[in-house]
């Protein structure tokens, strides 16, 4: 399915349930929306991250995956605020480069 093999996606259901158990989810909607972000990203990111970061898939798709299903939804929360309001994130990344 979708190109990658079933511990792949019992790593994803493995940290998609730890996140769930470990947050502050207050409704249906948010749980199904923090899953389906989390899902989302590490499907479809996975193996951008291998490809941009050098790393060997069979050693490090799978924690990958498992890393980006439990960051998922933050990841989503950002691109969408910094399409919002892109002129703060780049003054926001200017500023992070300058105090290094």
């Amino acid at each position: 399915m979708f190109g990658h093999d079933y511990p792949f996606y019992i790593a994803i259901g493995v940290a998609l349930l730890v996140k769930l158990i470990t947050s502050r989810v207050h409704s249906l909607w948010q749980a199904a929306a923090s899953v389906a972000s989390g899902l989302f990203a590490a499907v479809f990111f996975t193996d951008m991250v291998l490809h941009i970061g050098g790393l060997s898939p069979a050693e490090y798709k799978i924690p990958v995956a498992a890393l980006l299903a439990l960051t998922g939804e933050g990841l989503v929360k950002w691109v969408l605020g910094a399409a919002d309001n892109p002129e703060k994130t780049l003054f926001g990344f200017l500023k992070a480069w300058r105090s290094k």
